[in-house]
């Protein structure tokens, strides 16, 4: 479920096993989920938290039990397994607005960038669109 956050102090990035291969999470000392990758490797994150969370430090550990279960439900069939942990994300309006477009589409629907910059009401940012789903 999304939450607002106070900015993070401390991220922790770890390797969960998936069927499409070696899964970042990150997470904050609270626990919330501030990221996730599909195996592009630490460098890469690093990068990435420090332009969206600059200042904390990023340090490797575990995946707490109940991420493992939640990622592991999800590949299992229970579509709903990830909304039952607690994330916050750091993007500019138009990238929520397209977060939350995202996250509305039905499972085993598709939706094109056009339709997604449609519904958010800038139906010439398909670019962009494309830019916040990556």
């Amino acid at each position: 479920m999304k939450i607002d956050a106070p900015p993070p102090r401390r991220l922790t990035v770890s390797e969960v096993s998936s069927p499409l291969g070696r899964i970042e999470v990150i997470l904050d000392e609270a626990g919330i989920l501030r990221g996730l990758d599909f195996g592009s490797g630490l460098p890469r994150i690093r990068q990435r938290m420090a332009r969206l969370y600059p200042g904390p430090s990023l340090e490797t550990g575990a995946a707490p039990p109940r991420v493992s279960e939640a990622l592991g439900g999800y590949f299992e069939g229970d579509p709903d397994a990830l909304a039952r942990l607690d994330c916050a994300t750091a993007g500019t309006r138009f990238q929520e607005q397209v977060w939350t477009a995202l996250c509305d589409i039905p499972r085993g629907a598709t939706r094109s960038y056009l339709d997604i910059a449609i519904q958010v009401g800038a139906p010439r940012a398909v670019r962009a669109v494309g830019l916040a789903n990556g």
